[in-house]
């Protein structure tokens, strides 16, 4: 393996490119900041569609009673998990 010693010259140009890639992004990071912010404002200063509010919506509440009348009582429940595990 070799070690090369670099120059001044050849250092300082390598450098100069370097800050010049970091200007050139700097100046394209401030652009769009700008270009965000006039965009943002225009968008937020337009005017935006007003709906009608929706009809209220009655929750469909089932009483205790039409619960009750469903379920299955506990006997056949239990006679046909019996008949199930039997098989």
């Amino acid at each position: 393996m070799e070690i090369r010693r670099v120059d001044e010259e050849e250092d300082e140009r390598a450098g100069a490119g370097f800050l010049d890639e970091t200007a050139k992004w700097e100046k394209i990071t401030y652009a769009g900041i700008v270009t965000c912010t006039i965009l943002s404002i225009y968008n937020l200063s337009k005017g935006h569609p007003h709906h009608e509010d929706p009809p209220d919506i009655k929750p469909n509440v089932v009483s205790c009673t039409t619960l009750t009348k469903a379920l299955i009582p506990v006997e056949k429940f239990e006679k046909a998990m019996a008949n199930i595990l039997l098989y």
